[in-house]
C-alpha cells in the first residue's frame, strides 16, 4: 500500500511526502490499518523495516484526532544514538505540525533540556 492510501491529515501527508516515503513497509501497513480501525498496536520487526515512522505517524494521527484528550507521548529508547535518530525523524515527519519535539539523555549539559521542559514538549 501507499502512504496516500491512508487518511492521514494533509499536514502529516506533507511530512511523509517531503521525507520521500511512498510505499509502506509491511509493519507500517499493518500498524496503520490497526490505528485507523481504532485498535492498539504492538509491533516487533527487524532494524530498518520502518517501525520508527510507523509509531511516529500513528502518534501524530492520534494527536490530531479527537480520540486523545491530553496529547503527550513519551518514547523511550535504549541508546542516545537511537534517541537522536527518533527525534530527527519526528521533526522531519512532523515538520508541518504544531507539536514540539524534544529529546532528553545523559552525557550532555542539562540547560537546553531543562528549557525544553519549562517551555513544554509534546
Amino acid at each position: 500500500m501507499r502512504f496516500t492510501d491512508f487518511d492521514f491529515h494533509p499536514d502529516i501527508q506533507k511530512g511523509i511526502q517531503e521525507a520521500g516515503f511512498e510505499e509502506c513497509m509491511p509493519v507500517q501497513e499493518q500498524c496503520f490499518q490497526a490505528i485507523f480501525a481504532g485498535k492498539d498496536v504492538t509491533a516487533q520487526s527487524q532494524t530498518g523495516t520502518g517501525k520508527t515512522a510507523a509509531f511516529l505517524l500513528s502518534i501524530y494521527h492520534l494527536f490530531l484526532s479527537d480520540t486523545v484528550e491530553k496529547k503527550k507521548a513519551l518514547i523511550i529508547a535504549p541508546t542516545r544514538e537511537l534517541v537522536v535518530q527518533i527525534e530527527e525523524e519526528a521533526k522531519q515527519l512532523g515538520s508541518h505540525l504544531d507539536f514540539k519535539v524534544g529529546s532528553f539523555y545523559g552525557g550532555v549539559g542539562y540547560a537546553d533540556q531543562e528549557r525544553m521542559l519549562r517551555e513544554g514538549v509534546d
